[in-house]
């Protein structure tokens, strides 16, 4: 059985998500012509993963990777949350 709690976060949070929803800015002509950001939802800590490809102009230091050339785990990977590697994952996740 679902508690109460439960059920009022999820009333809360699919009221809260119909509001955002908005109208797109201007038509689109079959190009992406939308002058929002993505929006990327990660909802658990281990349970999901996010792969990116980098093409960078600069980084914030020497060790880390300024161009890929395949996708790699972004999130979660733990290896990239030691010292020095975990300022190169918040460059990259930005």
């Amino acid at each position: 059985m679902v508690s109460s709690p439960a059920v009022i976060l999820l009333l809360i949070n699919v009221f809260f998500v119909s509001s955002c929803v908005g109208s797109p800015v201007r038509k689109c002509s079959g190009d992406v012509c939308s002058e929002r950001p993505p929006v990327v939802l990660i909802p658990g800590d281990l349970g999901n993963q996010l792969e990116a490809k980098l093409d960078k102009p600069s980084v914030v230091h020497y060790v880390c990777y300024k161009k890929t050339e395949d996708y790699f785990t972004l999130w979660l990977n733990l290896e990239l949350l030691v010292p020095f590697a975990i300022d190169c994952w918040i460059d990259n996740i930005r």
